[in-house]
Parts: C-alpha cells; sequence; structure tokens
C-alpha cells in the first residue's frame, strides 16, 4: 500500500506539472557520477519499479490500467499540423485512452494548439532543452500508465476504428507486438498505393528491414516490457522495434487503419546518403553492434528496402 501511494502521489506531481527535467541524466555530463554507474542504477531503478508494479496487480488492488491504451505522440513545431492528429484520436470508437504529448521546445504555437483541446486524456509535458525525437519518447514511454502502447507523430492522422481494430486483433490472437497497413500522403498528394508488410516479422527480418511505419504500431507493455532506447536523431524509432522484436515477433493486421502524412519538413525527409549514414548509426551506436555487422545491417537494408517497395504494397485503383 505504501508502494501505491508513492505511485499515486508522483502521478499527481508530475501531471501538474508544466515542464519537468530529468536532473539525473545531467549527473554523468557534470563527473558527479560515471556513466558507466548511473546506467546501472538506473536500469535497477527501472527493474524494482516493474516488479513493484507487477506486485500491486497481483495483490488484488482494482488495476484500471489494463484496457487503457497510452498514445505516445513527440512534439516540435508542429502547429500546423497537431490539430489533425489530436482530432483522430478524439474521434476513436475506443475511448479508453491517454494521450502523452511531449512537446520539445517548440518555437511556434504548438505548445497553445495542443493546450486548446480541452480533455483530460490529453496530457502535455514539455522538455526543458531541445533534446529531439528519442528523449521525447523515452520520456512518454516512462510516463505511460497503459498497458496498451500505441505511437502517432504529431503530423499523422488515424482512421476512427484503428484502437479498437488493432486491440481486438491482439487480444483475440494473444499478440503482443502489432501493425496495421497505412496509406502516405506525400506534400498534399496521395500515393496510389496502400504499404503493407510481411504477415508477420521476426528479429531476423527486422534486422534486414523495418517494414511498418511508427504509427501503425501497437505492443503490449506487459509482454515487451519499458523500452528506453540511445538518443539517435534519427531512427529512433526503429531502434524502439528492434528491442521490442526481442520479446515478441511482430503481427500484421492487413487493413489500412494509419495514414502517414508527409512533407519536405518531415523528419525522415532528407537525402538517401544521409538517411544511409543513420542506418548505420541505429546498428553500430543504438544496437552496439561490431562495424562489420553494422554495415551488413545496412547494406541488408537497402536491398530488402527495395524489395519492400515491389512486394509490399497494393495498388489502389481508385
Amino acid at each position: 500500500m505504501t508502494v501505491l501511494k508513492v505511485f499515486q502521489t508522483a502521478d499527481v506531481v508530475r501531471r501538474g506539472t508544466a515542464a519537468d527535467t530529468d536532473f539525473g541524466d545531467r549527473l554523468p555530463e557534470h563527473g558527479k557520477i560515471m556513466q558507466e554507474g548511473y546506467d546501472l542504477c538506473r536500469r535497477e531503478a527501472i527493474l524494482f519499479l516493474t516488479e513493484a508494479r507487477e506486485a500491486m496487480g497481483n495483490s488484488g488492488l482494482d488495476n484500471n490500467t489494463d484496457h487503457l491504451v497510452s498514445i505516445i505522440m513527440p512534439s516540435y513545431n508542429t502547429a500546423a499540423y497537431i490539430s489533425d492528429s489530436i482530432r483522430s484520436i478524439l474521434a476513436q470508437t475506443y475511448t479508453d485512452w491517454e494521450l502523452i504529448i511531449v512537446d520539445d521546445c517548440s518555437t511556434d504555437d504548438s505548445v497553445e494548439v495542443i493546450r486548446s483541446f480541452d480533455d483530460p486524456r490529453i496530457i502535455l509535458l514539455q522538455n526543458a532543452e531541445n533534446y529531439g525525437a528519442a528523449v521525447s519518447r523515452n520520456y512518454a514511454l516512462r510516463e505511460a500508465k497503459g498497458r496498451w502502447i500505441a505511437f502517432l507523430d504529431s503530423d499523422d492522422i488515424w482512421v476512427p476504428e484503428k484502437l479498437e481494430k488493432q486491440l481486438r486483433f491482439m487480444t483475440e490472437n494473444h499478440y503482443a507486438f502489432t501493425y496495421t497497413d497505412y496509406r502516405t500522403c506525400y506534400n498534399g498528394s496521395w500515393m496510389p498505393y496502400i504499404n503493407i508488410g510481411p504477415e508477420h516479422v521476426d528479429k531476423r527480418m527486422m534486422n534486414r528491414y523495418c517494414y511498418f511505419s511508427t504509427i501503425t504500431v501497437m505492443y503490449d507493455r506487459e509482454v515487451i516490457g519499458l523500452i528506453q532506447i540511445k538518443d539517435i536523431k534519427k531512427r529512433n524509432d526503429y531502434a524502439i522495434w528492434l528491442k521490442a522484436i526481442e520479446k515478441s515477433n511482430a503481427y500484421r493486421l492487413p487493413e489500412c487503419l494509419s495514414y502517414y502524412i508527409k512533407h519536405d519538413s518531415s523528419i525522415s525527409s532528407g537525402s538517401k546518403l544521409k538517411l544511409i549514414r543513420w542506418h548505420y548509426r541505429l546498428f553500430r551506436f543504438a544496437q552496439e553492434e561490431s562495424v562489420v555487422t553494422a554495415l551488413w545491417h545496412t547494406a541488408g537494408n537497402l536491398v530488402f528496402g527495395l524489395l519492400k517497395k515491389i512486394h509490399y504494397t497494393e495498388k489502389i485503383e481508385h
């Protein structure tokens, strides 16, 4: 009961605070503690909290988070787009969700736009500095209360049945990690095809290529656990899936339930050469692979990326 009260108190404090800084992360920067020791302490703390939550769940206490979907949304200068993203969540037929938006020190009106939505399920957190999407996603994942974790970027949208259909698909089939088909709109023009993927993706396939979009994913945190990734500026969503695939294969729900709205300012935009470099950095530094293995997986991503465009798209006639 003491642990429960601590969690409840922490929840009130964190949710009622407009800005938050993880001061612990600054200790290694200022030489107060060695990075290795700090990482060890964090891992032990996360393990303790996970075990404590599991003990609370098995103690006969009422657990209202089994049906809660936590939606993770990083935001940076998306005032022109984020309203549509939030509205697509508010329109969901499945209503037991919380939307955790982490604003990364936007310089436009993003925060004001977010605050204009008067719904207690929308939780706005703000970084003390501009850290990037990886740190923002880590922050949101630590704050998430739901058993089910879903992701929607602040310029993309879902169809109204997305959460309901995907959650039913997972619970009926006992899947812990799933994704859906999606369609892309680039600079206002809809692509004449739907992006699909393999019926299931295992670890070997995931190393070859990321076959699905972030906005299509949902996973069961009871199986996958708390995911925290290294601070890489691009491909950080791929880093999450590489960790998740260690615990469960990913299964495809063959319906187009998500729309990827791509524009020139999207974080995924950029030259092919730069994206190749980020692929290498993902495997070399975020995954801590050897140079040879990182190069091998980067080359594989190029090959299987081309094959995906051939084998995993469905043309739309109308």
